[in-house]
């Protein structure tokens, strides 16, 4: 995310406990399927957030585009 020129870090997430990554599945992240949706028939699912600790940036409203890539 960024506001101006500082960048926020964060990584999006399958479920709340921040656990399994999205990503395209290197690197122990995970590519979002049919079987992690858990709707068959359907696509809808949930993205949780996280920005990541540790970061200096000034107080401010950060904001990012996301694309995802859907192959049926």
């Amino acid at each position: 995310m960024t506001s101006g020129n500082e960048r926020l870090r964060y990584n999006l997430f399958l479920e709340p406990s921040h656990l399994r990554v999205i990503g395209d599945g290197t690197g122990g992240s995970e590519a979002i399927t049919a079987a992690s949706v858990h709707s068959p028939g359907r696509a809808v699912f949930t993205i949780y957030g996280k920005i990541l600790p540790g970061q200096s940036v000034s107080p401010g409203q950060y904001s990012d585009d996301l694309t995802f890539q859907m192959e049926f």
